[in-house]
């Protein structure tokens, strides 16, 4: 399962972890344009849809992803998602910048 496996993979980052949600999108749901703010870094996996059925653009321009992947997306860029689709997933997680958080980002993912 994706969540499985991206859940598997989180262990490592316990100690840097922080808030994190699932957000569900149906047809037509809508995230404008954004920027995030605080201190932690974002990781960010899109689950039950691909870049047919969820557009996510990032400083204006349309990110390609692979499902279940765990992403570091840049979310002090202007971003914003759009769902085509009644079932889709983004989940989103919270990382403290630390060294395990940096070294997790490194050693782990996908940089868009």
């Amino acid at each position: 399962s994706q969540i499985g496996s991206i859940s598997a993979k989180l262990e490592q980052l316990t100690p840097s972890l922080g808030r994190s949600h699932l957000i569900r999108f149906k047809e037509g749901g809508f995230f404008p344009p954004h920027r995030d703010l605080g201190s932690a870094f974002r990781l960010i996996s899109f689950l039950n849809c691909d870049a047919n059925s969820l557009t996510f653009t990032l400083d204006h321009q349309k990110i390609n992803f692979t499902p279940g992947q765990l992403y570091f997306i840049n979310t002090r860029l202007t971003h914003t998602l759009m769902s085509f689709s009644e079932s889709a997933m983004v989940a989103v997680f919270n990382v403290e910048p630390d060294q395990n958080g940096f070294n997790f980002v490194i050693k782990n993912l996908v940089d868009k």
